[in-house]
């Protein structure tokens, strides 16, 4: 990320911030991983596999500001029986980043 970039996405955040705190933090956030391979298409990532890293990477940046907020509860729908119709290289790499992430929590 260029540093103008970073600039932006701070004020940003900070803006975010300040209209979330203005109202009553939810005990209970529910989150459905959706979208990663059109992302990746959509960027003309190589890898499908680079489209699903950079939805895990931002979901342990929401995880983040989950518990900056004192969220008391986070259920994450990563992977539904859907997904194993999917090609057996992009199933393992769904689990292996699940795994992965499940580990360093």
């Amino acid at each position: 990320m260029t540093l103008l970039k970073k600039i932006i996405y701070y004020f940003y955040r900070e803006g975010l911030k300040k209209d979330v705190l203005r109202n009553k933090i939810p005990e209970h956030i529910g989150i459905i991983l959706d979208g990663n391979r059109r992302y990746a298409k959509k960027c003309g990532l190589e890898n499908i596999y680079k489209g699903h890293k950079k939805g895990a990477d931002k979901l342990d940046e929401v995880l983040s500001w989950c518990l900056e907020l004192n969220v008391k509860i986070v259920t994450v729908w990563a992977f539904s029986t859907d997904n194993f119709k999917r090609s057996t290289m992009e199933v393992n790499n769904l689990l292996k980043i699940i795994k992965c992430r499940l580990e360093c929590y």
